[in-house]
């Protein structure tokens, strides 16, 4: 007993004195405590694994179809209530240079929005990852934030109000036939069945923006762990953080909102923001299977969108003015805001361990970079 109150007393006297970083630091230090490193990047897995091969068979099918996608894709006029345009924010991805100029286009067009931080902040900030409800107006034309595709489905389903819209547009899963004794099938069954769903969402368009998955992690890093940190954390900006700092804070460390700075595009569009989860993703972490489907419901969703890059300001422009027309994109690339004053370089290794524990998202990014060179490519042939 006494032991016990020594370590607690302990406990207490860090958090104190030495701020968060430090207690995780002494935590993860004592004898048999381990780091949580997620799965290597597929770069570095056996080439003689099949993990390898299933992981990028999912993402191949996917960038070998992104010519189709974006040949296919429309070009809608203005958003609406009953269509809306959904700009779904990834964190430190250089969005909120196009919120802003979302917000101007919705009033150059009177179109009702909820763009948070807009109009001078008389739109709040907080929530920023659900829209504000207004039973007179349970819908807004244009959606602009941190939101998650599962959960902004759920809003626009819930939003339906002719009864004859929603019993054509929603399938129940309970009509699916599941086989109760072999679970692998029911699971698999199960996904299929979200995954229709997902194509009879009620979204008009989407757009979504991708950044390098280094660029966008040390960015996150000196954003929500420096810039925004609480006075106690002793938390150095990405350049300053050594390799082991890397290890102990970024598979765990989240910001005031709970959030962390790994696997962003998965918080977006995966199945859930259960944010121990979306930190920590990876095979070893969860197992092949999950991962697998949640890889393919994370890509099918993403090539619903227009893709946009911090970048590639310039192509981005084209992209806008031909897939989203109402958006007065022209001062994009004057816009880029929030520029953080910290440094960024790092070490290879910590550029390595990154990458290792965005293994997802890096993924994802390879996907999105590639559909939108495709979106590029009709743009501009199109725009002659």
């Amino acid at each position: 007993m006494n032991n016990e109150y020594q370590q607690t007393k302990t406990m207490v006297v860090l958090f104190c004195f030495l701020g968060v970083a430090r207690i995780i630091y002494f935590l993860l230090s004592k004898p048999g405590a381990s780091l949580a490193v997620s799965e290597v990047a597929l770069a570095q897995v056996d080439p003689e694994d099949t993990t390898q091969e299933q992981v990028r068979g999912i993402v191949h099918r996917w960038t070998e179809l992104s010519h189709e996608i974006a040949h296919n894709m429309s070009n809608p006029q203005l958003p609406s209530p009953n269509e809306p345009f959904v700009f779904f924010h990834v964190r430190k991805g250089g969005g909120s240079s196009i919120r802003t100029l979302l917000y101007t286009s919705s009033q150059k067009y009177n179109l009702d929005y909820w763009i948070p931080c807009s109009n001078g902040h008389k739109t709040p900030c907080v929530p920023f990852t659900l829209p504000w409800y207004d039973q007179k107006k349970p819908r807004k034309a244009v959606y602009a934030s941190h939101l998650n595709w599962s959960m902004m489905s759920q809003f626009m389903r819930e939003t339906i109000h002719d009864n004859r819209v929603r019993k054509n547009k929603l399938i129940p899963t309970t009509k699916r036939t599941f086989k109760i004794e072999d679970h692998e099938k029911e699971r698999t069954d199960l996904y299929q069945s979200l995954q229709v769903d997902d194509g009879l969402r009620a979204f008009g368009s989407c757009l979504t923006n991708i950044r390098p998955t280094v660029s966008r992690v040390k960015s996150c890093w000196n954003f929500r762990f420096v810039q925004s940190k609480d006075k106690r954390w002793e938390i150095p900006d990405a350049s300053n953080a050594t390799i082991e700092e890397w290890k102990i804070l970024l598979p765990d460390a989240v910001d005031h909102f709970g959030n962390g700075c790994n696997n962003e595009m998965y918080r977006i569009f995966g199945s859930t923001q259960h944010e121990k989860f979306v930190n920590q993703l990876s095979i070893e972490t969860y197992g092949l299977t999950h991962y697998l489907d949640e890889l393919e419901t994370v890509l099918d969703r993403m090539a619903k969108c227009v893709m946009i890059r911090i970048d590639r300001c310039a192509d981005s422009i084209t992209i806008l003015r031909h897939y989203l027309p109402w958006i007065n994109a022209e001062d994009l690339c004057g816009r880029h805001e929030k520029k953080s004053p910290l440094p960024t370089n790092i070490t290879n290794e910590v550029s390595e361990f990154i990458l290792a524990q965005n293994a997802f998202d890096e993924l994802v990014f390879t996907f999105g970079a590639e559909l939108f060179d495709a979106q590029l490519k009709v743009a501009q042939k199109e725009g002659l």
